[in-house]
């Protein structure tokens, strides 16, 4: 777990992938801090938290929409 969070790759990303195990993929999670960029720049230096996305949407109430169709993330 440390060396996945000390290297190269997004935290959140893989914060994301180990937080919903078997219901979301690696695709869907970096989908989705793609999505949430505009919002939070630094995503992926972040841990992965669901109040990130939670707050995000609560800052920009579009950013739903695309979590759920282009990332097929209907459950945060």
């Amino acid at each position: 777990l440390y060396l996945k969070r000390t290297s190269g790759t997004s935290r959140f990303v893989a914060g994301c992938v180990e937080f919903y195990a078997g219901q979301y993929d690696a695709t869907q999670c970096q989908c989705v801090a793609e999505k949430l960029r505009a919002i939070v720049p630094a995503i992926d230096q972040r841990f992965f938290d669901r109040g990130i996305i939670k707050e995000s949407i609560r800052r920009s109430p579009f950013v739903a929409f695309p979590l759920m169709v282009s990332c097929g993330m209907g459950r945060y």
